[in-house]
């Protein structure tokens, strides 16, 4: 990398990208918090990139609790934003990441939070263009000052140009106006074990609730690898016949919760899929422990910094330098069936057992059709280990898009998979036309998404 830049105010921006078009097109690289672990952390997708750090942009210039919006800088972490939302009628949706990771920068990369997508959340950004200028998106934000008004109804008139804005390399985001989540007035989260011969039926019990909405917000499964790595849960600890464990949240109204719950824990019961099914308690929960985080992040509660420890022995502002382990992650969306499911597991464990590598894997349900999965694994930071690493990857990719199982997000070694993705050219071409009309000088991220 040529520099790494650290503005202290948004106003800044312009001139950066000004002085980059000048200076013979130089390529510049905005990252949030940088914390974009196992697809690449803050590293550029190619080489001679200015680093923009856009982590001391981190003003929260709004949070309206009558609208349930706030309007932060890019810089803005979720522990930041959600412990000033605590005691108040709204909360955050919150990610099972780090506690200072971005809260922009991981819904522009259509992160995924406890409570869906986070693209989802983003009412509004406002946006330093490539060719210089500024445009605000979202809503009627152009049409008018009233804030209130202008994220009624956040698709505006005419085409949303919105949605551009994700996962692109157009521009430099400076602002975002992001959806809050109404707190309820009753919340159970509970939790079950079900073993792998039981897995399709009870994933097919769990789009049923989602077909019935007797739950909405994301279910979490993870395996057994994952939940000891991230919990600290040793195996000797867990069902000897169960191979994943779930959590779900239900929430409401007092009486529709407890009606709702007790509808769902007698079919669980019912069908004996289901062992192990009870509610968590906040005062049980081990402070460290998974379980603890799980029930934080449903309620709001930024509790996920220790993730990190557990996983990696340090602390999260010193994985990339000090740890001695890397990280890597795929992410594939997968049909929320049985059968499709049972495909991407055994794909899984072929590849665990033809690499000797522990695999761990959580499904995120995002809804009654669809969940991604969040598979990681360690490798050691030495050449063998780097090269290890990369080899498990790229089995992962040929194997997943092979039963076109598309990542949701990609690694910074893997955005040349984006343009194979599209069968049809005219695709890639107006793609390429767009960041022609957004960045003429093709200044901003060269290589990522397009």
């Amino acid at each position: 990398m040529k520099a790494i830049l650290l503005p202290a105010d948004k106003l800044y921006i312009k001139e950066i990208v000004d002085i980059a078009f000048s200076q013979d097109a130089c390529a510049i690289y905005p990252i949030s918090t940088g914390k974009n672990w196992g697809l690449g952390s803050c590293l550029p997708v190619t080489h001679n990139c200015v680093i923009l750090d856009l982590s001391k942009l981190n003003k929260i210039i709004e949070i309206n609790l009558t609208d349930g919006f706030a309007i932060i800088e890019p810089g803005v972490t979720q522990k930041q934003l959600s412990k000033l939302l605590i005691d108040t009628p709204y909360k955050l949706n919150l990610t099972g990441s780090c506690d200072d990771t971005s809260i922009i920068g991981n819904a522009l990369d259509r992160g995924v939070g406890f409570y869906g997508q986070r693209i989802d959340n983003i009412l509004g950004l406002e946006v330093i263009l490539g060719s210089g200028e500024k445009i605000q998106l979202g809503g009627f934000w152009p049409f008018t000052n009233d804030v209130s008004k202008a994220f009624a109804y956040h698709h505006g008139l005419g085409p949303d140009l919105l949605k551009l804005f994700f996962q692109s390399n157009f521009g430099i985001v400076t602002l975002g106006v992001i959806s809050l989540i109404p707190r309820q007035e009753s919340i159970k989260v509970f939790t079950a074990k079900f073993s792998s011969k039981f897995f399709k039926d009870a994933i097919n019990f769990i789009v049923s609730l989602y077909k019935n909405k007797l739950i909405s917000a994301v279910t979490k499964i993870f395996n057994v690898n994952a939940l000891e790595t991230y919990g600290g849960i040793k195996n000797e600890e867990l069902c000897n016949e169960s191979s994943f464990i779930l959590y779900a949240v239900i929430e409401g109204p007092e009486k529709l919760t407890h009606m709702n719950y007790s509808l769902i824990i007698n079919e669980m019961e019912k069908y004996g899929y289901f062992k192990d099914i009870y509610t968590l308690d906040n005062q049980l929960l081990k402070e460290e422990s998974i379980e603890k985080t799980i029930y934080s992040c449903f309620h709001g509660w930024p509790h996920n910094c220790h993730i990190i420890n557990n996983t990696f022995g340090v602390t999260n502002c010193q994985i990339d330098d000090l740890s001695k382990f890397g990280w890597i992650y795929f992410l594939p969306i997968i049909p929320l069936k049985g059968d499709a499911l049972q495909e991407a597991f055994d794909i899984l464990n072929y590849v665990a057992l033809k690499m000797d590598v522990s695999i761990n894997t959580t499904i995120n349900v995002l809804s009654m059709k669809a969940c991604d999965l969040v598979i990681s694994f360690k490798f050691l930071r030495n050449v063998d280990g780097i090269k290890l690493g990369q080899k498990i990857l790229q089995i992962l990719y040929e194997k997943f898009v092979a039963k076109e199982f598309y990542p949701y997000r990609i690694d910074i070694d893997h955005m040349s998979y984006f343009k194979t993705f599209y069968k049809c050219d005219i695709y890639k071409i107006i793609n390429n036309k767009m960041k022609d009309l957004f960045d003429p000088y093709h200044i901003i991220s060269p290589g990522r998404y397009i």
